[in-house]
C-alpha cells in the first residue's frame, strides 16, 4: 500500500526528528518526502498501525493524517520527485 501521512506539530520548539523517523521507519526505505511535513510511503502495514505507531511519537495537541493513495495524483513539485513517486507503487 502506499500511504500519504501529513503532520502538524503545535510547539513551535518540537522537533519532528521523532515522528519522520518512525515515518521512515516504517516505510524500510521506501518514501518521499515532498513537502515540509507531507511523506510518501510505501508498506505493508496498515493504517490502523500506521495511526498507532505515529502517535507514540506526537503530543495530545499535536495532529496528523494518514491516507491509502492511488496513481491518481497531481501536483507542483521538483520534477525529480515525480519518478520516486512512481517507484513507490512497483
Amino acid at each position: 500500500m502506499v500511504y500519504m501521512i501529513s503532520y502538524d506539530l503545535t510547539q513551535p520548539e518540537r522537533s519532528y526528528k521523532a515522528v519522520q523517523e518512525i515515518i521512515e521507519t516504517c516505510s524500510c526505505g521506501k518514501f518521499v518526502h515532498p513537502l515540509g511535513s507531507v511523506y510518501l510511503i510505501s508498506t505493508t502495514l496498515t493504517s490502523d498501525k500506521l495511526t498507532e505507531l505515529i502517535k507514540t511519537t506526537i503530543d495530545k495537541d499535536d495532529s496528523f493524517l494518514v491516507c491509502e493513495i492511488n496513481r491518481n495524483y497531481q501536483g507542483y513539485i521538483k520534477a525529480e520527485l515525480w519518478k520516486d513517486i512512481e517507484e513507490l507503487f512497483s
